[in-house]
């Protein structure tokens, strides 16, 4: 049986969607960008993936296990050619840069996870739903200054960028156990943007958005249509 990667790719953010709801019962908040760029222009200059929070940002590539990797081999090159002559960003890629191939194994969607560098060898098997949760709990945080992701990223996209194509992005920011709203970034490529945003929305407190019982003109006013259509069926 064969599993494309949009459909795992698709399988994959819900679940990261599923994991970032329970993290927000124990955390009471959790703001996050999660950019889908498979098949977009982006995907050439970025990866199929790119998820930001406050404190750490991933790049991941998917591909399924026994799909040609031609196109991936030469992005390998060229990502390896801009680190030349910076073995201090060698190490920022394998934190934040993945390679994950997936497959059926006993019924079950396997991750196949390693460092983009490594492409794939010395790779690290678990279901996806475990990826997510790693992701989700790494991402409080990677251990990786934030400055140093981003010069990774703007020096790898520099040597991959193919036309220049730029998208706007959304952050999703979740408060109180219930709260959620989105802030729409023009340029996704601006990650230091983002970031700076990221940070802020999480110490910002959301609004709570009233409801019918929170206005007492509603609630009465419901009181006396209930009241009124009781006595119409009761003639």
């Amino acid at each position: 049986m064969t599993i494309y990667e949009n459909v795992v790719i698709g399988s994959f953010l819900y679940l990261l969607g599923l994991e970032n709801g329970r993290q927000l019962k124990s955390t009471g908040s959790v703001s996050q960008a999660v950019n889908l760029l498979q098949q977009t222009p982006l995907d050439q200059s970025l990866a199929d993936v790119l998820l930001q929070t406050e404190g750490s940002l991933y790049i991941l590539e998917f591909k399924r296990v026994g799909a040609s990797q031609t196109k991936e081999r030469k992005k390998l090159e060229n990502v390896l050619l801009c680190l030349k002559d910076r073995a201090d960003l060698v190490d920022v890629s394998r934190r934040i840069h993945w390679y994950i191939r997936s497959k059926l194994k006993n019924g079950q969607l396997m991750a196949y996870v390693s460092p983009y560098l490594d492409f794939g060898s010395k790779a690290t098997e678990m279901p996806i739903e475990d990826l997510c949760t790693k992701f989700v709990a790494d991402g409080k945080g990677n251990s990786v200054a934030m400055d140093r992701c981003l010069e990774y990223v703007y020096r790898m996209q520099a040597a991959l960028a193919v036309d220049g194509s730029s998208s706007g992005t959304i952050i999703i920011v979740a408060k109180n156990g219930s709260n959620i709203r989105h802030v729409v970034i023009e340029d996704l490529t601006d990650l230091s943007k983002i970031h700076s945003k990221l940070v802020e929305l999480r110490s910002v407190a959301v609004v709570d958005v009233p409801t019918v019982q929170d206005d007492p003109t509603s609630a009465d006013l419901t009181d006396e249509r209930t009241s009124a259509h009781r006595r119409k069926l009761g003639s």
